[in-house]
């Protein structure tokens, strides 16, 4: 996943909660959309480097 993904992920999300619900409902699960966003977004930056074990 890049920004990219993560932004258009986000910009499908919030059109699809405010055509399906209401406004108060739709804000508050984009906000919470965008916290697992920022979430996955730096669980990709900050993960430890593969490591292979035998």
């Amino acid at each position: 996943m890049t920004p990219t993904t993560f932004e258009r992920w986000l910009a499908l999300w919030r059109i699809t909660t405010a055509e399906m619900l209401e406004a108060d409902v739709a804000a508050a699960m984009q906000a919470k959309a965008e916290r697992i966003a920022d979430s996955l977004q730096l669980a990709i930056i900050h993960r430890p480097p593969n490591q292979l074990t035998h």
